[in-house]
C-alpha cells in the first residue's frame, strides 16, 4: 500500500492515480485490525482531492468507520472522521455532531467539545479548519501528515495576505489615484504597519501596472488551492478595521 501510493511519478501515468488505494488499505487492516496508523494516515490519503490523494472522502470514512469498530475507545478516529466531513465533505453540521459525540468519549481531549460548537455555527468554518490543521500539525509523529497539515496552514495564510495587500493596494490607489511603486510605501502611508511574508519567510511579488500581488515561484511554500473561499467576509473584515461600512 504504502509503494502503491508512494511512487507518484508511477501514479502520474494512471488512468485513475489511486483507484486501488482503498482496497489495498482494507486489505491492510484486515491482515491486521490493530494497526492504527493504517486507519489515520490512509483516511487522510484516501479524502484528500487529487493529485496529492484519491479524492474520496466517503472511502475514507468508511476506512475510518471500520477502525472505530476495532479502536472503540480511541477518540482520534472519530476526531479524523469529523475531520473528512468538515474539509473533504463540506458537511460543517456532521463534522459537529460527530466531534461532540467524540468529545463525551472519557479519553477525549476537553478542547473536543468547542470544536464541536465552532463547527456547528458554520460561520466559523475558517477558524475551526485552521484549528484541526493545528491540531494535526502539532499531534501527528508521522512526517508525511505533518508536512500535509503545515501545506494547508500555509496556504490559508497565503490567501489571507494576498487578500490584505491587495486590498491595502486599492485603499492607495483610491487615495492617490495610482497605485504605489513599491509595497513598501503601503507602510509609508501608514496603511500597514508591516508588510506580510510568506509562511516560509519570503516576500510577496508585486506587479505595479496590475496592482497584484502574488507568492513567489521561488517560495519553499507549497501552495494548495483551498476549496471553500471566505476573501469577501475577510475583506469586510478590512474595510471595518478602517472604519468603513
Amino acid at each position: 500500500t504504502i509503494q502503491y501510493y508512494g511512487r507518484r511519478d508511477e501514479a502520474a501515468r494512471r488512468a485513475i492515480p489511486y483507484k486501488n488505494l482503498a482496497a489495498l488499505l482494507d486489505i491492510t487492516t484486515t491482515l491486521d485490525p490493530k494497526l492504527l496508523d493504517a486507519y489515520r494516515v490512509g483516511s487522510v490519503f484516501l479524502g484528500e482531492p487529487e493529485p496529492v490523494g484519491a479524492g474520496k472522502p466517503h472511502e475514507a470514512i468508511r476506512l475510518l468507520e471500520k477502525g472505530i469498530a476495532q479502536h472503540p475507545d480511541e477518540w482520534r478516529l472519530p476526531f479524523d472522521k469529523g475531520f473528512v466531513y468538515f474539509w473533504y465533505l463540506k458537511d460543517f453540521v456532521k463534522a459537529g455532531e460527530v466531534w461532540l459525540s467524540t468529545s463525551r468519549m472519557p479519553t477525549a481531549p476537553t478542547w473536543m467539545e468547542g470544536l464541536a460548537a465552532m463547527a456547528m455555527s458554520r460561520g466559523g468554518a475558517v477558524e475551526t479548519a485552521r484549528a484541526l490543521w493545528q491540531r494535526q500539525y502539532q499531534e501527528s509523529d508521522r512526517p508525511d501528515v505533518r508536512t500535509n497539515a503545515w501545506n494547508h496552514l500555509a496556504s490559508i495564510q497565503v490567501n489571507e495576505d494576498l487578500w490584505t495587500l491587495e486590498f491595502f493596494l486599492e485603499e492607495y490607489a483610491r487615495k492617490y489615484g495610482r497605485f504605489p511603486a513599491r509595497l513598501e510605501d503601503l507602510t509609508a502611508a501608514r496603511l500597514l504597519p508591516a508588510l506580510p511574508r510568506d509562511p516560509s519567510g519570503s516576500p510577496y511579488l508585486y506587479d505595479r501596472a496590475a496592482g497584484k500581488v502574488q507568492l513567489d515561484p521561488s517560495s519553499k511554500v507549497r501552495y494548495l488551492n483551498i476549496s471553500f473561499d471566505y476573501k469577501d467576509e475577510f475583506r469586510r473584515k478590512l474595510a471595518l478595521l478602517l472604519g468603513k461600512p
